[in-house]
């Protein structure tokens, strides 16, 4: 972790759903706050990757493989833009997939 990093540890049950709401907060709770600077106050952003683990995964290796995840989602929170939470898989939970058109089924059509 970077000098301007931190990391939140949750452990037990989570989902991806539940995951999203703890980030949101993190972004909520920074955002209140603003630093005062010699130019005045300046607003206080939060970029957020988040990850789960399988409890499959050897409990020796879990909290390394869960910080390579966070921290490769925290790179595209910070590359989409500031004040963001990036959660590694949420693009492919259900709820993140509502509103998508459905793949075809059997395959392509012969022309």
């Amino acid at each position: 972790l970077g000098g301007d990093e931190f990391a939140v540890l949750l452990e037990g049950p989570l989902t991806i759903e539940g995951l999203r709401r703890v980030a949101d907060a993190v972004r909520g709770a920074t955002s209140a706050f603003a630093a005062e600077t010699q130019a005045g106050y300046v607003k206080i952003t939060t970029s957020v990757g988040g990850a789960l683990v399988p409890l499959d995964v050897p409990e020796g290796r879990r909290v390394r493989a869960v910080r390579a995840l966070a921290d490769r989602a925290l790179y595209e929170a910070k590359k989409a833009g500031r004040d963001r939470a990036v959660i590694d898989g949420e693009q492919h939970a259900p709820s993140a997939r509502r509103g998508r058109r459905r793949p075809r089924q059997g395959g392509p059509r012969a022309a």
